[in-house]
């Protein structure tokens, strides 16, 4: 088998045993023998359990949407790939939580959402600000959403006067409450942006794009 198939394979393995097991559960002895590998062959590689988890890391934010659609509005665009991040995250918890290492499996995926917004003509005063408000909401709401996603809540009484209030603990973490808090960001990047119109749209010259796979 190829070197690269034979990485490849490992990476798959690795990306089912984590999906399944989560961090505490995942041990390089273990996916060697799920694979019929020594240990020290699984090592060679991957140096290390961090660089492994790197690589299924970035196998996950492959399947990420995040390629530019050509005459694509620069708002329509952070739903979708924003929709994309959460719904890959929610498939895998496990994997999504294993923060490893560096995060070089982030980098790809960081420049092409830059690209992709570049091509838009977002300016780059605009953009700062709105990426950091973006992976700051991300990461605090998905992570938040998995760790609730088994949480029993106490009962609450419907006539007790707060009841409105405290529901919201309640439903805060679902289809409704993640894309309002988009919008609330869209929102706040068209005001710090005026007086421009912001028309930013992908480009429908394919030749003009700075993204690349």
């Amino acid at each position: 088998m190829a070197k690269e198939e034979t990485r490849q394979r490992i990476i798959a393995a690795a990306f089912a045993y984590l999906d399944e097991a989560g961090m505490p559960g995942f041990s390089m002895r273990t996916l060697a023998e799920r694979l019929d590998m020594g240990t020290m062959s699984v090592y060679r590689y991957f140096a290390t359990k961090d660089d492994l988890i790197e690589a299924v890391r970035l196998r996950l934010r492959e399947g990420y949407d995040n390629a530019p659609v050509p005459g694509e509005r620069w708002d329509d665009t952070i739903r979708r790939t924003t929709a994309s991040i959460r719904n890959n995250a929610l498939a895998h918890p496990n994997i999504w939580t294993a923060q490893r290492g560096t995060q070089v499996s982030a980098k790809p995926h960081t420049r092409r959402i830059y690209r992709l917004h570049k091509d838009q003509g977002i300016p780059l005063e605009v953009y700062k600000p709105l990426w950091c408000l973006l992976e700051a909401y991300l990461s605090g709401f998905i992570r938040h959403e998995i760790m609730n996603a088994n949480v029993e809540f106490e009962e609450v009484d419907p006539d007790d006067p707060d009841y409105p209030w405290l529901m919201i603990a309640e439903n805060a973490y679902n289809d409704e409450s993640f894309a309002a808090g988009i919008e609330l960001i869209i929102d706040g990047t068209r005001r710090q942006a005026a007086p421009d119109p912001c028309e930013w749209y992908t480009p429908l010259d394919r030749t003009s794009w700075t993204w690349t796979e």
